[in-house]
């Protein structure tokens, strides 16, 4: 039977149920495996529910734009090492999944590790002579299956109940526990906040859409009957319903009198409430600077200034998602090859610091001329002008320095003056050559 379930009960009764979740008994569909988070206040906690808060879906996505926008590279070297050098970016890193983009990419591996705590690929490509993936194809980690084999240890993959080996298992996870094959399942360890989250939605939704109280009331003397009531109902939100007639001045006559209602303390808690729950979930769920969110009103432990405060989120948030993308990344390629983040553009101060920065740099001798333009994206200096460094400040070119010490490194061995011995101071020394004294 299309689209319902039978359930028998006791008796011999059946009941008839709808797979709509929104008839009268919900919906009979089962979940995707590993997404039930619980059920909270009547609502069940799934990856949809979550991302339907406002917080979680601004969250998530500024993760993973922030993510996605950074420049790609390859080096000979970790990035800590200040020696290394950006290699040519393998063809299949600049596209990991032909059908879609890189930026595509890397927003579902962030959209996975944030809201499902594991990133699956497929992969369905390898290099023919070295055997290195070649082509990775993200899998929703909802239809993915995995158990240990009881006779081995060995472990089973199933996309979608189909077997994969595997070694053509690309898997990353966000958070775990030793022992466990999956990630920690955010859905499920955070059900409470955004279970509390999702029921608030829901419930300033159901609250202002049943409410029947309206922003103000005509208190007028006497006695009205429908059709007057009616009338006057109707004659007001005609002159005054809509934007442009909003403004509008209103006359009453007869007595009538406009009343406002205001809001509730128990409305203005609501919004409270809701306003404490995505801060909560911006703050110690996703670890965002709530300015990032729009949330303005309190203070914030991320920093004073704006630009502290992207630095903050760079090495607490982004570093983990980053860290993650560019080892898992580096094991697909052969040794001595290294994937990074290049991370310079989002630490970078403003113009005013680079500049005092730079300034600063350059006349202590330890930046070159086209170091500090380098930090405003200016070309080099032309004929290796900006390869000259400078003596600390308040001296003279450390270029000229140089040349000076090299004029006396070439110079030819010239031996020392003879050495003049003084005299004895009782007189009896050698004869000199003194002036007899005259009258």
């Amino acid at each position: 039977m299309s689209g319902h379930i039978l359930a028998a009960r006791g008796g011999g009764n059946v009941e008839l149920r709808g797979a709509n979740p929104y008839q009268e008994f919900g919906s009979t569909a089962p979940p995707p495996p590993g997404s039930v988070g619980g059920n909270i206040g009547g609502l069940g906690v799934t990856t949809e529910s979550a991302t339907q808060i406002a917080a979680v879906y601004g969250c998530v996505g500024l993760l993973a734009d922030s993510v996605s926008s950074l420049p790609i590279r390859v080096l000979d070297k970790p990035a800590t090492v200040n020696t290394a050098k950006e290699l040519h970016l393998p063809t299949w890193l600049e596209r990991p999944y032909e059908p879609i983009s890189l930026t595509d990419w890397i927003v579902c591996f962030v959209w996975s590790l944030a809201l499902r705590g594991n990133f699956i690929g497929w992969i369905v490509e390898r290099d023919k002579k070295l055997g290195y993936p070649t082509q990775i194809m993200p899998v929703n980690p909802d239809e993915v299956g995995v158990r240990a084999k009881p006779e081995n240890g060995e472990l089973e993959w199933r996309f979608a109940g189909k077997l994969v080996p595997t070694e053509d298992v690309f898997h990353v996870r966000y958070q775990s526990m030793p022992g466990q094959i999956l990630g920690l399942n955010p859905i499920q360890i955070m059900r409470f906040p955004l279970g509390l989250a999702h029921v608030l939605d829901v419930h300033a939704e159901k609250y202002f859409t049943n409410s029947a109280k309206p922003d103000g009331v005509i208190q007028v003397p006497g006695q009205l009957s429908d059709s007057a009531i009616r009338q006057m109902s109707a004659d007001w939100a005609s002159k005054h319903q809509g934007v442009q007639q909003s403004s509008l001045p209103g006359f009453l006559t007869e007595g009538a009198e406009w009343k406002e209602i205001s809001i509730t303390p128990a409305d203005q808690q609501l919004l409270e409430s809701r306003k404490f729950g995505q801060e909560e979930i911006a703050g110690i769920i996703f670890r965002i600077p709530p300015h990032m969110l729009g949330l303005n009103e309190r203070s914030t432990s991320f920093g004073r200034g704006i630009e502290q405060q992207e630095r903050t989120f760079v090495q607490n948030t982004l570093s983990g998602y980053l860290t993650r993308a560019s080892r898992s990344l580096t094991e697909c390629l052969p040794r001595g090859q290294y994937v990074d983040f290049d991370i310079r553009h989002r630490i970078r101060g403003d113009s005013l610091q680079r500049a005092e920065v730079a300034y600063k740099m350059v006349l202590c001798g330890s930046f070159f001329p086209d170091d500090a333009r380098e930090l405003f994206d200016m070309p080099p200096l032309p004929n290796g002008e900006g390869k000259i460094l400078h003596a600390p400040t308040n001296a003279e070119l450390l270029q000229m320095q140089l040349e000076e010490l090299k004029k006396l490194e070439a110079a030819p061995d010239v031996p020392p003056p003879p050495t003049v011995v003084a005299p004895p101071a009782n007189g009896h020394g050698p004869s000199q050559n003194v002036p007899v004294p005259t009258k």
